[in-house]
C-alpha cells in the first residue's frame, strides 16, 4: 500500500469519526433543548394549575359570601321592614339575634359543602395537570436518562479522533473539510496537505462567488422585472391617454358636426318663416285683388 492510499484511508477514517463526532453533539444539543423546553413547559401548566385553583377558590368563596347576603336580607325583610309595612313597628325581640346567628351558621355549613363539590374550574384544573405535567414529566425524565448515553457516545467519536486533532488544523476540523481533502488526494489533485488546503479554500472561494454572482443575477432579474412592470405601466398610460385624445377629437368632431347640424337648421327654419312669410304676403295681395 502506498502513501496516497494510507493517507487517504487514515482522512476517511478521521472523516468517519468526525461525522459521528458532529452527530452526537447534535444529539445532545437537541436534548438540551428539549430538556430546557420540557421544564419551561411544567413551569407554565403548574402556574396556570394554581392561578385555575386560586379562581376556584374566589368563586367558592364569593358563592357563600352572596348567600349570607341573600340570608340577610330576607331576614332583614321579615324581621324590621314587614313589621313597618303592616304598622306593628319594629319588635326587638332577642330571639331575633339567635335565629340570624343560626341562619348564618347554617349558610356557613351550606357554602362549605358546596365548596367540597367539584366545579368546573376544578375539573379544568384537573384535566390540565393530568394530560400535560405528568406526560411532560415522563419526558423529562426519559430525556434525562438518555444523557449518559449521548455523552458516551460523545467520548468515544472524540477518542477516535482525538490524535487527528491535536494534528490538524482547527480551521478544517470538520467532516465537510476533512472529506474533501480525502477526494482531492484519492483523485490525485494533490500532493500533500497544504496543497489539499489551498485546493479547497480556492474551490470554496469560487463556490462563494458563484453563490454570490447567482445572487446578484436574482436581483437584478428582480430589478428587471420590476422595470418591466414600470413601462408597462408607462405603456398603458401612454395608450391611455392616446385613446383619451382620440375620444377627444371625436368628441370634438360630434360637437362640430351637431354645431353645422343646429346652423343647417337654423338655415331651414329661417328659410321656412321666410317662405311662410312670402305665403301670407301672397294671400293678402290675392284677397285684395292685387297681384
Amino acid at each position: 500500500m502506498d502513501n496516497r492510499q494510507k493517507t487517504v484511508e487514515a482522512l476517511r477514517y478521521f472523516y468517519n469519526g468526525l461525522v459521528r463526532l458532529e452527530n452526537a453533539a447534535a444529539r445532545r444539543q437537541q436534548a438540551d433543548n428539549q430538556i430546557v423546553a420540557l421544564q419551561n413547559q411544567l413551569r407554565e401548566a403548574k402556574s396556570q394549575a394554581v392561578a385555575l385553583n386560586e379562581k376556584s377558590d374566589f368563586t367558592k368563596k364569593s358563592i357563600t359570601t352572596i348567600l349570607s347576603i341573600i340570608v340577610i336580607a330576607l331576614f332583614a325583610l321579615v324581621d324590621i321592614i314587614l313589621p313597618i309595612a303592616l304598622g306593628t313597628g319594629i319588635s326587638f325581640r332577642i330571639s331575633s339575634i339567635f335565629n340570624l346567628a343560626l341562619i348564618l351558621l347554617i349558610v356557613n355549613v351550606v357554602g362549605r359543602i358546596i365548596s367540597k363539590k367539584k366545579t368546573w374550574s376544578d375539573d379544568m384544573v384537573q384535566k390540565t395537570y393530568m394530560s400535560s405535567v405528568p406526560q411532560a414529566e415522563a419526558s423529562l425524565k426519559n430525556t434525562v436518562l438518555m444523557l449518559p448515553q449521548i455523552d458516551c457516545e460523545l467520548a468515544c467519536a472524540y477518542a477516535q479522533v482525538e490524535a487527528f486533532i491535536k494534528g490538524f488544523p482547527p480551521k478544517y476540523t470538520y467532516s465537510y473539510a476533512v472529506g474533501k481533502f480525502a477526494e482531492y488526494v484519492e483523485n490525485m489533485r494533490v500532493d500533500s496537505m497544504k496543497e489539499a488546503i489551498n485546493l479547497f479554500e480556492q474551490e470554496e472561494w469560487q463556490n462563494n462567488m458563484l453563490n454570490e454572482s447567482r445572487k446578484q443575477t436574482a436581483i437584478q432579474a428582480e430589478q428587471l422585472a420590476v422595470q418591466k412592470d414600470i413601462l408597462n405601466t408607462a405603456k398603458n398610460i401612454e395608450d391611455y391617454a392616446k385613446r383619451a385624445a382620440e375620444a377627444a377629437e371625436d368628441i370634438k368632431f360630434t360637437n362640430q358636426l351637431i354645431a353645422n347640424n343646429t346652423a343647417a337648421a337654423a338655415a331651414y327654419a329661417a328659410q321656412a318663416a321666410q317662405s311662410a312669410k312670402n305665403t301670407e304676403e301672397m294671400l293678402n295681395y290675392a284677397l285684395g285683388g292685387r297681384w
